[in-house]
């Protein structure tokens, strides 16, 4: 009875679309089903191995990474970057340099520059890459420490220029004989989250199994950006871009949150990182809880960041930037090739009804789903579009606050990288996204530890704001996995003492009232200022 009650529950969340494939479920057809309808109605991918090397358009989410490295616009100037440093105690430095040079003739993208005219183009032929080592071996402490950071400081806000190869550097610093520290700059603007996993889960196969070839690609990003393009013509995407045109009237601008400095004043936006993680027993229990009332894992860690959010902005309702990787089936092996083929979803927050934590989690999650049954219609479009219904053009144009969720690690879909988690270890890394303000990051790892991170822009927000609001962050979840009365409170408390105590001082009012009236008040000053 405890069963149907939650699945009756569960039904009641989802659109009607969503409610027949549960109810398929239900009744023993298998998920295959489903996915064999989504592949049936969507266009087939058609391998162009003669059209390879011929350029070819971007997508709009490139696009827009693209036109963001240009300093006109706010919080520009950057490219979508990652910085990642690995220290590795037992490298073979020359085994990796060959693994990676064999990743770089495997992965297209890996050879791709981006020509003037704004098309993209895989290059046929490059030159063998040649790790940079740096020999510290026998050097001062201190000496080591000061060449370090600046290797971080020069390769972690790295702009490479797009149209020149290669798209990435790799700084191998070393201590002895097969002690290194790697520092790897990649840039971003064709490599996406799952493609970030899969080259890494390929770097380690090529690393640790030199003789095992990785398996031949059929097809290439050029043939399923081509096929996305085609896509544009069908009902499906009609569809889905009617779906957006209703709601864009009506859809909030972002969290409008406490500033230091005016966006259009930050020439080049510097990025800091923010970390913590839950052991696997909180992360577990907290899990468990959502469960209780049917919210997946993203959906309490996206009900958790929004209530911060709601915090610290001048206004309940606001929409946040939800990047969405699930790839299209056009092909069975698309989740082997390295691009980028991400989106985003503008997710509506509504937190100014007077409900519990949960009801509001609920609704939140159900919001998310409703809108990625219509994500054929890309993030960046949605937003344009967005962007020419604003009367008012002061933030329009862009939805800066960020919540990322990858895809996670499960039986069906293990996500573990031997060469990071089993033979580094993770020593420093940060994130940039051209007019992007706070980003918030998840994975959880192999061991069941919940790991995130916020990234954000440091001389965007008044000193310490953003630090107050992580730190409350963290404090939500563990109370939400310790205490099942925190999920039934409509308010919630997490305000620090300095904050509540500043906030009070604000708003206090009482004191002397003058029984001057005001016209009294100015003949007074007549005489002493004729």
């Amino acid at each position: 009875m405890i069963e149907e009650n939650r699945i009756s529950a569960l039904r009641s969340q989802l659109s009607p679309s969503k409610q027949q494939l549960l109810a398929k479920l239900l009744q023993g057809k298998t998920q295959q089903t489903s996915e064999s309808d989504t592949l049936h109605s969507l266009p087939k991918i058609v391998p162009n191995p003669e059209g390879r090397y011929q350029p070819f358009p971007l997508t709009e989410m490139q696009q827009a990474y693209w036109l963001g490295r240009n300093d006109v616009f706010d919080l520009g100037n950057v490219s979508m970057h990652h910085y990642l440093e690995l220290d590795a105690a037992d490298l073979d430095i020359e085994q990796f340099n060959r693994a990676w040079n064999r990743l770089i003739q495997h992965h297209d993208m890996m050879r791709a520059i981006v020509l003037p005219n704004g098309q993209q183009q895989i290059l046929a032929e490059v030159p063998l890459y040649e790790i940079q080592v740096l020999d510290l071996q026998e050097q001062h402490e201190r000496t080591i420490s000061s060449k370090l950071q600046v290797i971080r400081d020069r390769l972690s806000h790295q702009v490479l220029p797009l149209d020149q190869w290669p798209q990435f550097e790799i700084v191998a610093t070393q201590f002895s004989d097969r002690h290194f520290r790697l520092h790897i700059s990649l840039d971003g603007w064709c490599i996406d989250y799952w493609s970030s996993v899969k080259l890494f889960q390929d770097l380690s196969q090529l690393y640790n199994e030199p003789n095992q070839p990785l398996p031949n690609l059929e097809i290439s990003f050029r043939d399923y950006v081509l096929a996305t393009l085609a896509l544009k013509d069908s009902p499906s995407y009609q569809s889905s871009l009617d779906y957006w045109l209703r709601r864009i009237p009506t859809l909030p601008p972002a969290p409008e949150l406490p500033l230091a400095n005016n966006p259009n004043s930050i020439i080049n936006p510097h990025f800091k990182r923010l970390q913590s993680t839950l052991e696997p027993q909180t992360w577990q229990q907290l899990k468990q809880r959502g469960s209780q009332v049917n919210l997946t894992a993203t959906g309490i860690l996206l009900a958790a960041y929004a209530e911060i959010l709601t915090l610290w902005s001048k206004h309940p309702k606001f929409t946040i930037n939800v990047p969405s990787f699930n790839r299209l089936p056009f092909h069975p092996q698309v989740n082997e090739i390295i691009g980028e083929c991400a989106s985003f979803t503008l997710l509506e927050i509504d937190n100014s009804r007077q409900e519990s934590f949960a009801v509001r989690a609920q609704q939140m999650q159900t919001q998310l789903w409703n809108d990625l049954e219509h994500e054929l219609v890309s993030g960046v479009r949605v937003l344009r579009e967005w962007t020419k219904a604003q009367e008012k053009a002061s933030r329009a144009g862009t939805m800066p606050i960020v919540f990322t969720h990858g895809p996670q690690a499960d039986e069906n879909n293990p996500l573990s990288i031997n060469f990071i988690e089993q033979q580094t270890e993770i020593v420093y890394g940060i994130s940039q996204t051209p007019q992007v303000w706070i980003d918030n990051q998840y994975a959880v790892k192999s061991d069941g530890t919940l790991a995130f991170n916020w990234d954000f822009v440091a001389e965007l927000f008044p000193q310490d704001m953003v630090e107050d609001m992580f730190d409350t962050y963290c404090h939500l979840l563990t109370r939400l996995a310790h205490e099942e009365k925190a999920w039934q409170q409509t308010t919630l408390e997490l305000l620090p003492p300095a904050q509540l105590a500043q906030r009070t001082s604000i708003n206090a009012t009482t004191g002397p009232i003058s029984t001057e009236l005001l016209h009294t008040l100015f003949i007074n000053q007549v005489p002493q200022r004729p």
